[in-house]
C-alpha cells in the first residue's frame, strides 16, 4: 500500500453476528501484555473480528481493551475463553459482552468516548444527511445560513482548544487539518497561507459527499468552520468562498479565504 492510500476502519462499537462475543479485558500496561492474553484466547481457535484500547496509558498503570471474537469454529465456550484470558496475565479480569439484542453485541463499557480530552459522539452517515441535507429542504437559504453559523462558532471553539492544548500558531492549520481527517470528515486536507489569506484543498468532504449532483457548491457548516478558525487566526474578519465542490462534480472541495 502507497503513503497515500486508505482503508475504512470499523470503530466496532457495535458489532452484527449470531456467533460473535466481546471481550472487555482489564489489565496493566506492560510490554506483551495483551499479546499474551489474546494469544491464550487464539489456542481456542477463536477469530478476532474486531479489537481496540483505550487511551494510552502510562506503563505499569492501569489499562483496558475491548476485543470481538467470531465463535464459528471455536473450540471451546465464550466462558471457557473468558477463564483463559484471566489466567494468561495476573492481576486480570475480563468481562463477557453479552449480545443485547440476538446478533449484536455492543461495547457498553468504555463511556465516555474522548477526542484529545474532550467528549465526544459518533454521528452515522444517516444523522448527518438529516443534519446537512434535511435543512436545507425544510428551511432553504435560512437552513444554510443556520449551518454555516454552527460551524463559524465551532471553529472559533476549535482554534480556542488548540491554542489551550499548546498548538503553536505555525501549527494550527496542520492540526485542524489532521483533526478533521482523523475525524473522518474528509479523506485528505492541504492549505497554502498566502498575502491577505489562504487557500484550502479538502478531497471527500463529509458534508459535500452527501450533497452529490448539486448544481452549486454545498459546503456551509465546513465553509463556517473555516471562517470561524481563520477569523481567529488572522485576527480579522474573513470571507470563505466555496469555488470547487465535490458535490457538483469537482475533483475536491476548494475554498478561498480572504481578509475582509
Amino acid at each position: 500500500m502507497s503513503k497515500k492510500e486508505t482503508t475504512p476502519l470499523s470503530l466496532g462499537r457495535v458489532i452484527l453476528g449470531q456467533n460473535v462475543h466481546g471481550f472487555f479485558v482489564r489489565t496493566k500496561a506492560e510490554p506483551g501484555v495483551m499479546a499474551r492474553i489474546l494469544t491464550a484466547a487464539a489456542k481456542f481457535n477463536v477469530t478476532i473480528i474486531n479489537i481496540y484500547n483505550s487511551t494510552p496509558t502510562k506503563r505499569g498503570g492501569s489499562a483496558s481493551f475491548v476485543v470481538f471474537y467470531d465463535f464459528s469454529e471455536a473450540m471451546a465456550s465464550p466462558q471457557e475463553v473468558r477463564k483463559a484470558m484471566e489466567e494468561a496475565v495476573e492481576n486480570t479480569e475480563v468481562e463477557l459482552l453479552e449480545p443485547i439484542l440476538p446478533g449484536v453485541v455492543a461495547n457498553t463499557k468504555h463511556y465516555p468516548l474522548l477526542l484529545l480530552g474532550e467528549r465526544a459522539i459518533i454521528f452515522r452517515e444517516a444523522v448527518l444527511r438529516g443534519w446537512f441535507v434535511g435543512i436545507r429542504r425544510r428551511f432553504g437559504t435560512g437552513g444554510e445560513a443556520f449551518l454555516y453559523y454552527e460551524g463559524f462558532e465551532a471553529g472559533q471553539e476549535i482554534f480556542d482548544t488548540y491554542t489551550k492544548l499548546g498548538i503553536s500558531p505555525h501549527d494550527l492549520w496542520a492540526m485542524f487539518c489532521v483533526a478533521l481527517i482523523a475525524i473522518g470528515g474528509a479523506k485528505d486536507m492541504k492549505f497554502e497561507i498566502k498575502e491577505g489569506g489562504m487557500t484550502l484543498r479538502i478531497w471527500e468532504n463529509m458534508e459535500c459527499c452527501l450533497g452529490r449532483g448539486s448544481d452549486k457548491s454545498f459546503s456551509q457548516f465546513l465553509r463556517g468552520a473555516i471562517a470561524g478558525f481563520a477569523s481567529k487566526f488572522f485576527k480579522a474578519n474573513v470571507i470563505v468562498v466555496e469555488t470547487k465542490c465535490i458535490a457538483k462534480g469537482d475533483p475536491y472541495c476548494e475554498f478561498e479565504v480572504t481578509i475582509a
